[in-house]
């Protein structure tokens, strides 16, 4: 088995186990608290909305009154200027604008906004007549387009008075994009759903919003939060019970939408971990490669010092300045002073072996007496040798006689 593949296995197995354990880690605090952030951020934005239903209504009723002032000041033409003025940061539509007599009498006095149809068969399908107006001078409803109908009524000093039919859009403060699982609504104390931040999605009940509502309507607790069943699902609520016209919001969030996103969460941590994992390998083999290049060119240095080859040298031009370059040069510089040890070696060798024989040319082949023969005459010549006439000039004086 190479070091690449143990390098890689190593690695990979260590990156699986760690995004593994980083997964069990976080489904398992999902599980045992998978509600508490949607929770949290429900509540929140119940919060939100509640206070911002609330001032846009209490601003909506000044408009009005400021416009009623007007109307006493007879400058009923102010009325469209603080109309636009106020229609966008309000989120008005349209505005009817009625005088009543004390004795009951509706009469329009002007219709500001959307004038495609008057606003005074509303007033019919409401069932918001003169009475209704001089019992209560703020009414809220839902009106049959979709919008919320707040209505408010100032008395003259005559007994009559002006009543302004306002159709707006509740501010929730919802954000841009709210979640589909998270559902918003602005209901009355009697269980009508006015509004809701999702169109498409269905209005709940009248008894379901009692149901839910049931803490505020009893005991008068005016902030809360519970889970509540219905006969589908089952629903995280919080509910703020606002300080105008026994207005209620309530947020709603589906365990089962809970359920979904947890699946999603999970789908996209895979994911994430497994490119992290693709990323990091390929990282990993681009620097493997420069290691196992380096290692296979110390290798081969290595078997040359094994086939006796001291003089081979390894190209470290092409390597990194790192402790796999830092090796390559010791190698030569290692294989340099083998290759100089080992010249020295023989150097010695042939010295030695030099003197030996020299000693014994000496020692058994020269006569060491003077030799006197009558017969015979010698004659010789002297040649060159290393060592004290060497080995190499005694075996020519040898071959001469």
């Amino acid at each position: 088995m190479s070091i690449r593949f143990k390098l890689v296995a190593l690695i990979i197995i260590s990156m699986a186990v760690t995004a593994l354990s980083l997964l069990f880690l976080g489904l398992s605090f999902f599980s045992e608290d998978k509600g508490s952030y949607l929770l949290n951020y429900n509540l929140l934005q119940v919060v939100s909305s509640s206070s911002s239903v609330e001032n846009q209504i209490k601003k909506v009723e000044l408009m009005t009154r400021l416009m009623h002032e007007e109307i006493l000041k007879k400058n009923s033409h102010e009325i469209i200027n603080i109309f636009n003025e106020q229609s966008k940061s309000l989120k008005l539509k349209s505005l009817l604008v009625l005088r009543l007599s004390k004795d009951g009498v509706f009469k329009e006095e002007s219709l500001i906004g959307d004038e495609d149809h008057s606003l005074l068969h509303v007033l019919d399908q409401l069932g918001w007549n003169s009475e209704r107006f001089f019992n209560d001078p703020v009414l809220v409803a839902k009106a049959p387009s979709g919008e919320l109908a707040l209505g408010t009524f100032f008395r003259f000093s005559d007994g009559g008075g002006t009543a302004y039919l306002v159709l707006l859009n509740p501010d929730l403060n919802a954000p841009q994009y709210l979640p589909d699982y998270f559902n918003i609504f602005l209901v009355n104390s009697l269980g009508d759903a006015l509004y809701s931040t999702q169109k498409s999605t269905k209005f709940i009940g009248r008894s379901e919003i009692l149901d839910i509502l049931k803490p505020v309507l009893e005991n008068r607790i005016v902030f809360g939060i519970r889970k509540w069943n219905s006969e589908h699902d089952h629903y995280l609520v919080a509910y703020q019970q606002l300080s105008v016209k026994e207005l209620a919001v309530v947020g709603m969030v589906s365990e089962k939408a809970i359920l979904s996103s947890s699946r999603i969460l999970i789908f996209s941590f895979f994911v994430i971990s497994s490119s992290f994992i693709f990323i990091t390998i390929g990282f990993v083999l681009v620097f493997l490669k420069r290691i196992i290049e380096g290692l296979s060119t110390m290798l081969a240095i290595t078997v040359k010092i094994k086939e006796g080859n001291f003089s081979f040298r390894l190209d470290t031009k092409r390597m990194h300045e790192d402790e796999i370059g830092a090796l390559a040069t010791s190698f030569n510089l290692m294989a340099g002073k083998i290759d100089q040890l080992v010249s020295e070696a023989v150097h010695q060798v042939e010295v030695r072996n030099d003197q030996e024989i020299l000693a014994i040319v000496q020692n058994k082949f020269i006569p060491q007496l003077p030799l006197n023969l009558p017969l015979f005459s010698f004659s010789g010549k002297s040649i060159f040798s290393r060592q004290w006439g060497g080995t190499g000039g005694i075996m020519k004086i040898l071959e001469n006689i």
